[in-house]
């Protein structure tokens, strides 16, 4: 006897039922490990399955925590997300994240519905559905559950992408830390060892000081210093370039195709950009003891670049005169 096929309000239930489930699992075991974008892109491709929405928007909270902004977009289209930094302004996610309850409204893509995304009592941002046919609105206690389903999914995203961006960034400035340069600095040691002729590679090693006075870093001061430095010393740079600190007033840098020459091109620059201004801190001057070493010159890993670097900046907070000191390699 064959069995009886399932109708296709059954199906559709098991695909939603499906759909559903498969978010819960995005927010128990992906999201603590994965990027939002990716957890967006996977969350809205299973909704348009389950409740049969052609686009989504993601709103999540600005740095400062002041305003609502919208965080991507995606089509079901061509499965694309975009970035988008419009406001909510007096749009439905906005009176959704307001009033902490989903809320039906119209678009400029037409009828959409917003979810909270919620942490516990706090709302960090709104799901914006779109549906090409408004009667598909009329089932709250399904958006309900997606509510539910979701929020852990995109928190658990957002608390990933801090927690990472607070390891590889150093708090002061803002700037990627010495992790952030160790790991950038391999990735380019390994483009120059596959094209050793046509990708030169140099860095750069920086320490502040204070001309006449070395212990005005000691104070509230110091942070003000750090930041007026590092705004001079970025202004000073190639957009190519990746610019990082280091530890207390050290600043490491990394200059992709830069040969010798080109890298005490951009030391000058930078040292001449130095001289010209004068520091806040009690009006003391601060300038820069910079060492460089080039790739394949001065050494082939990152370890060895940044201890030729380090050293040809000590030399240099010596003796200005011998920056330029040959060094040779030591024999083993």
């Amino acid at each position: 006897m064959r069995p009886r096929l399932a109708d296709s309000d059954t199906i559709s239930a098991s695909n939603e039922q499906r759909g559903l489930s498969e978010i819960a699992d995005l927010g128990d075991v992906l999201a603590r490990s994965v990027g939002i974008k990716d957890i967006f892109r996977a969350v809205s491709s299973r909704l348009c399955d389950t409740v049969n929405c052609c686009r989504t928007k993601l709103w999540l909270l600005d740095e400062k925590r002041s305003k609502l902004r919208m965080h991507a977009v995606w089509r079901l289209s061509d499965d694309e997300i975009q970035d988008d930094k419009a406001e909510a302004d007096n749009r439905p996610p906005e009176r959704c994240f307001t009033a902490k309850r989903i809320l039906n409204g119209d678009d400029e893509y037409g009828s959409s519905v917003a979810i909270p995304l919620c942490r516990g009592s706090e709302v960090i941002g709104v799901l914006q559905l779109f549906f090409t046919d408004a009667s598909l609105l009329t089932e709250p206690s399904q958006f309900e559950m997606v509510s539910e389903l979701v929020s852990p999914a995109i928190v658990n995203s957002v608390i990933f992408e801090r927690n990472r961006k607070r390891a590889l960034t150093d708090e002061i400035t803002e700037l990627p830390n010495q992790r952030s340069f160790y790991l950038a600095l391999e990735q380019h040691i390994a483009d120059a060892q596959a094209n050793p002729d046509e990708r030169p590679l140099s860095i750069l090693a920086i320490d502040l000081e204070s001309r006449l006075n070395p212990n005005a870093w000691a104070d509230h001061s110091r942070d003000v210093g750090l930041l007026s430095s590092a705004r001079l010393i970025h202004q000073n740079l190639r957009a190519m370039d990746f610019f990082a600190r280091a530890s207390d007033k050290e600043f490491l840098v990394i200059l992709p195709g830069a040969t010798e020459p080109i890298s005490q091109h951009i030391i000058a620059r930078i040292e001449e950009a130095f001289t010209a201004q004068r520091s806040d801190i009690e009006e003391k001057t601060i300038y820069p003891r910079v060492g460089w070493a080039v790739f394949g010159t001065d050494g082939d890993t990152a370890e060895s670049l940044l201890a030729r670097a380090r050293l040809r900046k000590v030399i240099s907070k010596e003796d200005p005169r011998r920056r330029k000191v040959l060094l040779f390699p030591h024999r083993t």
